[in-house]
């Protein structure tokens, strides 16, 4: 019983893993970015964005950073409102 548990719970992170990769690699190939709105900003501020959020460094890099903070449980801070998303999360 304890074997059959420990694979389910197993195959449940790899599967967990999987959906990240592909939500993460679906949303890179999505033309545009995430400062691409009404607003136009200038170059400086997207530029201090862009190094703020890790989005001037390659997709790969970007990738492993990206896994190696939700498994410390950093979500990051919302783009709309500026909070944490653990924070909004647990509200």
């Amino acid at each position: 019983m304890l074997k059959y548990v420990v694979k389910r719970v197993f195959l449940a992170i790899i599967t967990l893993l999987i959906i990240c990769a592909i939500t993460f690699f679906a949303m890179n190939a999505i033309p545009g970015g995430p400062f691409d709105g009404e607003k136009a900003i200038s170059e400086e501020v997207r530029a201090a964005l862009e190094r703020r959020y890790n989005l001037d460094k390659p997709v790969p890099e970007q990738f492993v950073l990206y896994m190696k903070n939700l498994l410390q449980g950093d979500f990051g801070i919302s783009l709309k409102t500026g909070r944490e998303i653990k924070t909004v999360i647990g509200e």
